[in-house]
């Protein structure tokens, strides 16, 4: 019920309003007001600081530490507790920081990325010591109990084919690095070039240098040593230097090949033998690949360090020539005249290339195996020069007995072709040597074409036509 309102007023009945509203507003209850706020007081927005994982700061600081220390031989082993350490409180703090809904996760994160990086690179070094500190001992006769193929024949083991083009002693050329011009090694090593081939028809080879990559785990990389026990340790560089023509990694497409280059310490001199091992897991093999350099490339050897051979018999001069550096020998197939022009296809090998560096003008070796033909030019006039322009940058083609065409491989501007010319003037009665190089042609082919333009001759529009057979192609 609605409590009657008393007359407020004087007598004539008028109501004083003010003195009502008044009234009315002291009854009405007012909303409670809680114990510290002010009524009608302004509000502030406070900013709590973002907290920071303890964890996550150790770890960072630990993997700054195993990151310096990974780099310093013997000293890096320490970065592996560090590393692990550090990889166990990165875990914890990014999980506490999960739980502040990401405050301070940036530290745990970069710690785990320093602390790992940092324990592949230790535990990879102490990989490497331990390989060397336990090497193969020279009372131990594995040389004798394995068996070993002859550096003269090819392995083949599923459908990859290894074989040692050559081993010599000398300065390395090296590739990469930051120097502009190409650089070589500052002493002599001992170095083997292997060609790897992969003999099927439909299916790529994925494949490792045996040189070992800069950051891996595994026993990627050969061994050698000689029948005395040394074993000779593989030469590195510096991070992205390598030798010139060495593949590093990459595939090997169906009937294709390529070249790697290995470097070791120089041999002894008298050592009568090397042993060479190869992991063949690089190719996706199995097991270990043996050769045995020795006879007429331990020869080879012994005379580029200076050591005097103790063999007595006659070194194979023609085996030489193939191994180490072949040179021409006359000619492979019938000579072709023209005029007074005489062309003659003198030598034919497949193998790596020698190349010049233009801007410092050292000696380097290609990357891959290629066909390299030379061509004698003979001018039988005997009053006019004869102007000769290089077959190898245009003139030439090369065709197989299956058909496929081929024309001349063209190298990197700041290269050119050890024993190439460009333009040369024969007087009467000279001779000149072009050397031209194609892409390796397939093994089961029986000869090969070769035609030459006569206009780099003098001749117009008569051509040099060959049949270069198979059997003449030196491997």
């Amino acid at each position: 019920m609605t409590r009657p309102l008393q007359r407020l007023g004087d007598g004539n009945d008028n109501i004083d309003l003010s003195l009502l509203q008044s009234t009315l507003r002291s009854r009405t209850p007012q909303s409670p007001v809680e114990l510290g706020h002010v009524p009608n007081a302004p509000s502030v927005n406070v900013h709590l600081p973002r907290r920071t994982s303890s964890f996550g700061v150790v770890s960072f600081v630990l993997g700054i530490l195993a990151f310096l220390f990974c780099w310093i031989p013997f000293i890096g082993v320490l970065s592996i507790p560090l590393g692990a350490l550090g990889l166990l409180l990165a875990i914890l703090g990014f999980f506490v920081a999960l739980s502040r809904r990401g405050a301070g996760i940036a530290y745990p994160i970069a710690g785990a990325l320093m602390c790992g990086f940092a324990l592949v690179v230790a535990v990879n070094a102490l990989m490497g010591m331990s390989n060397a500190l336990h090497g193969i001992r020279p009372s131990e006769a594995r040389p004798n109990r394995a068996k070993w193929t002859p550096a003269t024949q090819e392995v083949e083991q599923g459908d990859v084919q290894v074989r040692v083009v050559s081993a010599s002693v000398g300065i390395i050329p090296l590739q990469g690095g930051f120097s502009s011009s190409v650089p070589e090694s500052s002493e002599s090593y001992l170095k083997v070039v292997l060609e790897v081939s992969n003999l099927s028809q439909n299916k790529k080879v994925d494949f490792t240098t045996w040189m070992g990559r800069d950051f891996s785990l595994a026993h990627d990389y050969a061994s050698i040593r000689d029948e005395h026990g040394n074993v000779y340790k593989r030469i590195d560089f510096g991070l992205g230097t390598r030798a010139q023509g060495q593949f590093e990694q990459g595939s090997i497409y169906p009937a294709k090949s390529v070249a790697d280059v290995l470097v070791f310490q120089p041999p002894v001199s008298d050592a009568e033998h090397l042993y060479l091992e190869l992991p063949a897991g690089n190719f996706g093999g199995e097991g270990l690949l043996r050769f045995q350099i020795g006879g007429d490339m331990c020869v080879s050897l012994k005379q580029s360090t200076g050591g005097a051979p103790h063999r007595t018999s006659r070194p194979n001069v023609r085996r030489n020539l193939e191994q180490v550096s072949p040179q021409p020998v006359g000619p492979i197939c019938e000579s072709v005249r023209r005029g007074d022009v005489q062309v003659s296809v003198i030598f034919a090998s497949i193998g790596t290339v020698q190349l010049i560096g233009t801007s410092a003008g050292t000696e380097v070796e290609s990357g891959g195996i290629y066909l390299r033909i030379l061509v004698e030019v003979a001018n039988l006039g005997k009053h006019d020069p004869l102007d000769v322009l290089t077959w190898n940058k245009g003139g030439a083609s090369l065709r197989d007995d299956r058909g496929k065409t081929s024309s001349t491989h063209a190298f990197s501007p700041r290269l050119s072709l050890k024993g190439g010319m460009e333009r040369k003037s024969l007087e009467p009665g000279a001779k000149i040597v072009d050397t031209l190089v194609f892409e390796r042609p397939p093994r089961d082919v029986e000869r090969l074409i070769l035609e030459l333009d006569g206009g780099n001759c003098g001749r117009g529009a008569e051509s040099f036509r060959f049949e270069i057979p198979a059997g003449a192609i030196r491997r």
